[in-house]
């Protein structure tokens, strides 16, 4: 972890940290920063053991003797029963030929610490340049006895052991474990290549894929701008409040209508309820209002704020009294479903509070042109009503009887559409 700077200091990086970081450097070949990495950690290591024991057997590697024992060497003036120190320096002390003096200190952490097998390791090191073979041997075995994986003990029992009488099947064996261990490695090195390669396809792929979108994305957005601003004229209201019914008379009115017919009539609309089904993906895909260009198209209140604001919009919006389309929608929902009818004043509220918004939100449009059209005043045939209509849609004098005979026929050929239409 970093310690916290307080005023006016600046973070340090922790010993350990900077430890990684010389490791990290060391395995990406860059020997310089990695230098500079170590230095840093031992510098900042105060009395820490286990950190300073780490800096040198990373010297070690390096092949930096000098400093590799310079940092042994602090280590055990802060533990002198510190075998991992006394075997580190051990290694430089045979690095530079000083073989008696590595035996004593390897030997010295094999009497600390049994169990230490690096401390078995360098001790057999020191033993073979002092000439005592059979000594160095049982070392490098108790080596592998203790660390099987430690194969540099392998390596010198082959070299001590290839000529001596009768050591023909340990050598074997010794050498087909380190054959099996190139083998393994290099499996793992092809394994590491081919994840290595995946990954680098699965970027690319990524990265490919992501091109795509980011283009797609700015084709959809060219196109868009692309798509001249357009004028609709929309029938809207809530649910059950006779936006069917205006549908029907604009339609008499010569205007055209975009409808699919996907939803039929039936007992609540005998007429038809003058829907185009893909209305309702509107929220998900405001575009597709483009499609309805030219015609005359039926949009609920509550798909309003899903239009695109760069057209321009004549709505005429449905007002109908609402506790009568409360309970058209209830009888509608009965008839459909069987569910009981809804508590009346929870619903009212709610039906109060949306068309407050959406009449709210048309008022501030400042695309938007709208009308309210009393839904009892055309059951009632109001020809001021239909003159309203006409002037905003721009539909001429002489429609205004067709327009009233959508309410009579319908009205004459069943009562309920003058009393529930959508």
């Amino acid at each position: 972890m970093v310690r916290e700077a307080g005023a006016g200091e600046t973070t340090q990086p922790v010993p350990t940290t900077l430890q990684l970081r010389a490791d990290l450097e060391w395995r990406r070949g860059n020997r310089p920063a990695c230098l500079r990495a170590l230095e840093a950690a031992v510098k900042g290591a105060g009395e820490s053991v286990m950190t300073l024991n780490v800096a040198g057997a990373l010297y070690v590697q390096m092949r930096e003797i000098a400093q590799a024992e310079a940092v042994f060497t602090r280590s055990l003036a802060v533990d002198k029963d510190n075998p991992s120190a006394l075997s580190g320096l051990s290694y430089c002390l045979s690095s530079q030929g000083r073989y008696r003096e590595a035996a004593e200190f390897a030997l010295e952490g094999v009497s600390l610490l049994y169990q230490h097998f690096y401390s078995h390791y360098c001790y057999g090191i020191a033993l073979l340049h002092l000439g005592e073979r059979a000594t160095a041997i049982h070392a490098f075995e108790n080596t592998l006895r203790l660390q099987p994986r430690f194969h540099q003990a392998r390596h010198y029992l082959i070299h001590l052991l290839k000529h001596q009488a009768g050591a023909r099947e340990v050598v074997s064996q010794h050498r087909s474990v380190l054959l099996q261990r190139g083998i393994d490695h290099v499996k793992t090195e092809f394994r590491r290549t081919a994840l290595r390669e995946n990954l680098h396809t699965s970027r690319v792929s990524r990265a490919a894929a992501r091109e795509q979108e980011r283009a797609a994305a700015v084709a959809r957005q060219t196109f868009q701008s692309e798509v001249a601003a357009q004028e609709f004229l929309i029938v809207s209201g809530l649910p059950r409040s006779g936006t069917s019914l205006v549908m029907q008379m604009l339609e008499a009115a010569g205007l055209p209508i975009m409808t699919d017919g996907v939803r039929r009539a039936d007992e609540d609309n005998p007429q038809g309820y003058y829907e185009w089904e893909r209305m309702k993906n509107l929220p998900a895909d405001p575009q597709l209002i483009s499609e309805a260009a030219g015609h005359v198209i039926k949009v609920v209140s509550p798909l309003l704020s899903s239009l695109p604001r760069k057209h321009r919009y004549k709505i005429l919006f449905l007002r109908r009294d609402l506790h009568e389309v409360i309970r058209s929608q209830n009888r509608m929902r009965q008839r459909l479903t069987g569910t009981p009818p809804e508590a009346q004043d929870a619903t009212l509220r709610s039906l109060e509070a949306h068309l407050q918004q959406v009449i709210g939100m048309l008022d501030s449009a400042r695309n938007v042109d709208w009308i309210e059209v009393r839904f009892e005043e055309l059951l009632r045939r109001s020809t001021l009503e239909i003159d309203r209509i006409r002037a905003f849609c721009g539909i001429p004098e002489k429609f205004t009887e067709r327009m009233l005979a959508v309410i009579k026929d319908g009205s004459e050929e069943n009562s309920s559409v003058a009393a529930t239409p959508s």
